[in-house]
């Protein structure tokens, strides 16, 4: 009797065990699919079940989510992992992690209708979480085309999952996919929906460039760094918006515009086509010392910058130092050998060095590579002097 007694006390004493057995420890849901957090997490679900401690639904759901990660690294049993970590989402109605997860590896496979699906999912048991819809439609621009990535995200915003952000992208697509108008319409509604939003103004002044109405483009990306939403911009964005100002004013002719634009720009962020910009603006404000200055900075900064070398002749030889003008010259064509215009600019230099025969070899290269291309006053003035010699 008591032996007996003793096995029922034992046998007692396991089910104590197992009704208090933890559940399965998961990583964060931000953990990489392939990391070896899941596989250690299947690994302990599957020790668990083999000593039947899987007593609940609770531990059930977490077993499938770490063992669907898992499987979903193997390719050929993606949709064995997508249905485990569906089945684990029906087992918590509360938990939004499986569908998240299965969002990721829906993502990962290329199947990106789904994985909004599934993102869509996640966030009705999570709504702090945000549907990544613009980096989906992202993806399926890079790796399928423009006509695919806006007719997802027109479906998105169909199904009302598209935000204000993802909005602006498909005035964006509509835009690159040459629906201006319907581009333009869609901004406008962003601007009356938030008007100290910098995007749409952004937008219509992408349209500005590509109609080459640079004065309009000035005035939208002038909206945009006055909006207050400028400010929640990071240094690099604030950077670069100030650059595209200049570059549009520098190509609206307001030159000295352009050159406290710049200046703004390079405070945030230096690069050397930034200062190559300001070497031409220095150019056109007639101070060919401070283009020199600019055009050098460019070049220390990239030395293979054939258009800095360029300007750097321009300088040179606004300077009258036609040697140093010629070796520019020399040193943009041999960088850059597709180009026509540094031909022409060294055939240009030649006639003043009345050097005839140099500049008719330079202007016969030149024409080879493409009249159309070339500046055209710049073309007949050179033409005519060799003419004419």
């Amino acid at each position: 009797m008591k032996y007996r007694s003793s096995i029922i006390m034992l046998g007692t004493l396991m089910i104590g065990q197992v009704a208090c057995s933890p559940p399965v420890m998961l990583p964060p849901v931000q953990e990489p699919l392939d990391s070896v957090a899941w596989q250690n997490c299947a690994k302990d679900a599957e020790e668990r079940s083999g000593r039947s401690l899987l007593d609940d639904m609770k531990m059930d759901g977490n077993y499938l989510m770490c063992k669907g990660v898992v499987l979903s690294n193997d390719p050929s049993r993606e949709d064995e992992a997508v249905e485990m970590l569906t089945e684990s989402a029906l087992l918590d109605k509360k938990d939004y992690r499986p569908y998240w997860l299965s969002a990721q590896v829906l993502t990962r496979a290329g199947r990106y209708e789904e994985a909004l699906t599934h993102f869509s999912r996640a966030q009705k048991r999570a709504p702090q979480m945000e549907v990544p819809t613009v980096k989906l439609a992202q993806m399926v621009a890079e790796k399928i085309g423009d006509d695919e990535a806006l007719q997802f995200v027109e479906k998105a915003r169909k199904r009302g999952l598209c935000e204000f952000s993802c909005v602006g992208m498909l005035a964006d697509l509509y835009h690159g996919t040459g629906k201006r108008d319907e581009a333009l319409k869609l901004y406008e509604d962003m601007i009356k929906k938030k008007p100290d939003d910098p995007e749409a103004y952004i937008g219509l002044a992408r349209i500005a460039n590509l109609n080459e109405d640079f004065r309009e483009e000035a005035k939208q990306l002038d909206k945009a760094i006055d909006a207050k939403g400028f400010d929640k911009l990071d240094k690099d964005r604030k950077a670069s918006l100030y650059h595209s100002l200049a570059f549009a004013q520098y190509n609206a002719g307001k030159y000295d515009k352009a050159k406290k634009s710049l200046k703004k720009a390079v405070r945030k962020k230096e690069s050397a086509d930034w200062l190559l910009l300001a070497g031409w603006i220095e150019l056109k404000l007639d101070d060919p010392a401070m283009a020199q200055i600019q055009f050098d900075k460019a070049i220390e900064m990239d030395s293979k910058l054939a258009a800095a070398h360029a300007g750097l002749g321009d300088a040179a030889k606004a300077l009258g130092d036609l040697n140093k003008a010629e070796k520019a010259y020399k040193k943009a064509a041999y960088l850059d050998p597709t180009s026509g215009l540094f031909k022409l600019k060294l055939s240009a230099l030649y006639i003043e060095l009345n050097d005839f025969e140099k500049a008719k070899i330079q202007l016969d290269d030149a024409l080879k590579l493409g009249a159309t291309k070339l500046p055209q006053d710049l073309l007949y003035q050179v033409k005519n002097a060799i003419r004419n010699r």
